[in-house]
Parts: C-alpha cells; sequence; structure tokens
C-alpha cells in the first residue's frame, strides 16, 4: 500500500493485487479476518476485468469506516488485477451520493502524482 498525501477527495491510500500474489484479494482477506463488508457496485466505470466496485467496511484496527473502490483489470491473457483507492473515514453512507467517475479520475491524478 502507498500513503496518498492529504488531498481534496480523502484518498488516503492505493494499492494493488493481482493473481501472482501469494494472499488473496482484498475482500477475501476481509472476509477471512470476519469483517463484515458491504459491496455496490459501479456500473458506469468499467475495467478490462468487468464492472468497478465499492467495498465498504469498518476497520478493525481503527473502528473507522473505510471505502475502497475496487477496479478489476485483466493484466494479461490469462491473468486476472485488481487497484485499490482506500478512501478511510468514508462511510457506506456517504459514498453512495458521490460521483464515483469524477472521484476515480482524480484518484489517478492524485495516484500519478503522488
Amino acid at each position: 500500500m502507498r500513503e496518498i498525501p492529504a488531498n481534496p477527495i480523502g484518498l488516503t491510500k492505493v494499492a494493488w493485487w493481482t493473481d501472482l500474489h501469494a494472499n488473496p484479494r482484498m475482500a477475501e482477506q476481509l472476509a477471512a479476518a470476519g469483517v463484515a463488508t458491504t459491496r455496490r457496485e459501479i456500473p458506469e466505470i468499467v475495467g478490462m476485468g468487468g464492472c468497478a466496485e465499492l467495498l465498504c467496511y469498518t476497520s478493525p484496527k481503527t473502528g473507522k469506516a473505510v471505502t475502497v473502490l475496487v477496479i478489476p483489470k485483466q493484466a494479461d491473457v490469462d491473468s486476472f488485477a485488481e487497484d485499490y483507492y482506500i478512501f478511510e473515514g468514508l462511510a457506506l453512507q456517504e459514498s453512495a451520493a458521490l460521483d464515483w467517475v469524477s472521484m476515480y479520475d482524480q484518484a489517478l491524478h492524485l495516484e500519478r502524482t503522488a
């Protein structure tokens, strides 16, 4: 995970996963740890691996709400990956009101310039 400096959209970290990793995907890791999650598809954002989704949960370490924008990608012909844009302190209810296409555009810019 890479920390992102303070910014207007509240993006705190970025991370990624590929099926070449020994660890499971973020959603699977949270489920294995017994962390309850809520998922919501964002059909307006489509990666090479399908529709984006929001993964919302409460961090067991900090007790803070966390929303993760998950972008599925096809990394290669037979390889799958996910990009994670992590917004700590953003609850499910608040996330529902946001324009996630704009948030994704801004997050990509922040990731490239941070």
